[in-house]
């Protein structure tokens, strides 16, 4: 019976010796009084806030415990904020209020303050708020106050928080927490990008149409006017004047390109440039190169030229094989001519001939009736259809190239042989003569 007693009595002094014990606080490592929002300076459009207009922030507590009372001073510079009424701007937040039996003070006091580190005088609001009575903290997350400013001028400031101040019911050591400042900054933000290009067809032919559509974009804060100039290389297509592109908003622009019919084969770059605005953040976008536009060409070319023997007597046969190949994009079909000098020999038809594809062509001259004489053999290919280049469509052979001049001998017959024969024994006569004659004498 005494040994229950004696546990009874141990147990009881236990539970005063608890009850006597302080509490011991622990703040969430997380604990952050901060500004919200944090980036604040525009209307609900996205535009930049004017002078005359008003916008409202909250200062916000989170992961608390156990807080009984709370004080927090905020700056920022008078030039381009103010709060013009505190009693009605400065509201108290439901953190604290919500869990209050016995209600709460909230004090709210503004002034102003040299700050030296920026040189110049900031004005504050200094503001606390408590629960009366020795109630219990409240935990969790929630808004001490809520603050409306009215936009003063231009510019940008820091909502700063500065001296911030928990306490729990034991009102012995504050709680550790963080802060978070806030930012204001209505000045306005210009930039234009061009953010994409497409064109249709991407090959045509010289002559006819490429239609190109070009995006460009306003990613500032204010509507802007400015030129966009398309390119193909380094020549304008089109410069058009865009008015007032809203903020934040794009347009398609389709922009025509007559080719000229003279325009050379080849890859042309499609470029778009818009043209700066004033006080433009980011230029590197006002650029966009992006796709080429291709022109196809009509192209034939005689590459090789040769003939066999080189060297013939009258009425013997020279065997000429020439080559000739497609340089362009498209199927061709033409004729090749070959000359001896400029007398016309034959010609022969290459037909569907592809591209980069090449054809071997053979002729045969037979030399009867032509003159001995040394001639230049020339093959020429076509032209075809709209080709421009036509430089290397004629081929001949020359003394110095690959293919040497055609040399005809005249061959000779036995009245021919007879006669420079009989020449030949009259002037050894002649000459017999003339020296039996000098030494007689």
């Amino acid at each position: 019976m005494k040994s229950k007693r004696l546990l009874l009595t141990l147990f009881v002094c236990i539970a005063v010796l608890t009850a006597a014990m302080p509490s011991i606080t622990i703040a969430s490592p997380t604990t952050t009084i901060y500004v919200d929002p944090k980036y604040t300076g525009t209307d609900a459009e996205g535009k930049p806030l004017k002078p005359g207009g008003t916008f409202k922030i909250d200062i916000k507590i989170t992961d608390a415990y156990d807080v009984v009372s709370w004080s927090f001073m905020l700056f920022w510079d008078p030039a381009l904020l103010n709060v013009s009424d505190v009693k009605k701007d400065v509201v108290e937040g439901p953190f604290l209020k919500s869990a209050a039996t016995q209600g709460t003070f909230f004090i709210k006091k503004p002034g102003t303050l040299f700050d030296e580190s920026l040189n110049r005088t900031l004005e504050y609001l200094d503001v606390a708020c408590g629960i009366y009575g020795f109630e219990y903290g409240v935990a969790g997350s929630g808004t001490l106050a809520s603050i409306t400013f009215l936009v003063e001028g231009t510019g940008g400031t820091s909502l700063d928080l500065r001296g911030s101040m928990l306490m729990d019911h034991y009102a012995r050591d504050p709680i550790p927490h963080g802060e978070i400042d806030g930012e204001f900054s209505n000045s306005e933000f210009h930039d234009i990008a061009v953010t994409g290009i497409t064109m249709y067809p991407t090959s045509i032919e010289a002559g006819h149409t490429v239609y190109i559509n070009v995006t460009v974009e306003n990613q500032g804060d204010t509507a802007e006017t400015f030129n966009l100039t398309v390119y193909y290389d380094e020549h304008v297509i089109e410069e058009r004047l865009i008015k007032d592109l809203e903020a934040k908003n794009s347009t398609i622009l389709e922009f025509i390109w007559n080719t000229p019919s003279d325009l050379a084969a080849g890859d042309y770059t499609i470029k778009a440039v818009a043209s700066f605005v004033p006080k433009e953040a980011d230029t590197a976008d006002n650029t966009y190169i992006d796709g080429k536009v291709s022109i196809p060409e009509h192209d034939i070319a005689v590459i090789s030229i040769t003939a066999n023997p080189t060297e013939v007597t009258v009425g013997q046969t020279v065997s000429i094989d020439v080559t000739v190949k497609n340089k362009g994009d498209f199927i061709e079909t033409f004729d090749v001519a070959v000359y001896y000098d400029s007398t016309f020999l034959a010609s022969k038809s290459v037909t569907g001939l592809e591209p980069n594809k090449t054809q071997n062509l053979n002729f045969v001259w037979d030399t009867s009736g032509v003159p001995a004489f040394g001639y230049k053999i020339k093959a020429v290919a076509g032209p075809v259809n709209e080709e421009i280049k036509t430089g290397d469509n004629t081929l001949e052979t020359t003394g110095d190239k690959s293919v040497d001049v055609i040399h005809i001998t005249q061959s000779l017959s036995i009245g021919t042989i007879g006669a420079a024969v009989a020449v030949i024994v009259v002037a050894a006569l002649a000459l017999a003569y003339i020296f039996r004659h000098k030494f007689k004498s």
